[in-house]
């Protein structure tokens, strides 16, 4: 099990890695990832990670993805919930989730309040 320093640190190493990228880095045409993004998402995560009770812990650790127009992708797949939440560019999240309402009926209003949440707390 992961502890918390063990965490952000494995999620700043991989944004390190995906920062070192450079364009065209899966050979048809990717942009380069925005390093203006680290800092946004790793906000985000921090944040995310200490509510405990709404998506993750301490000992989930996101899949920390590219996306091919330069943005992260940050995925959670932990039963009951499927979460996907896009940084194209540093100020927008596009996110999607899908939830097994009978196991957790509250768990996607929990996880919108945390996103908007952190878009407020961003502008």
């Amino acid at each position: 099990m992961a502890n918390m320093t063990d965490w952000r640190t494995q999620a700043e190493a991989k944004l390190n890695k995906l920062f070192a990228l450079p364009d065209n880095w899966d050979s048809y045409g990717a942009r380069r990832i925005d390093p203006e993004l680290g800092p946004w998402v790793m906000r985000f995560l921090k944040s995310v990670i200490v509510q405990e009770d709404i998506i993750v812990d301490e000992r989930t650790v996101p899949s920390i993805v590219p996306t091919t127009d330069g943005g992260i992708q940050l995925e959670w797949h932990v039963p009951p919930i499927d979460i996907e939440i896009e940084f194209p560019h540093p100020g927008r999240i596009v996110m999607h989730a899908e939830v097994d309402a009978v196991k957790d009926p509250g768990a996607v209003r929990c996880l919108l309040m945390r996103v908007d949440s952190e878009i407020e707390a961003g502008r």
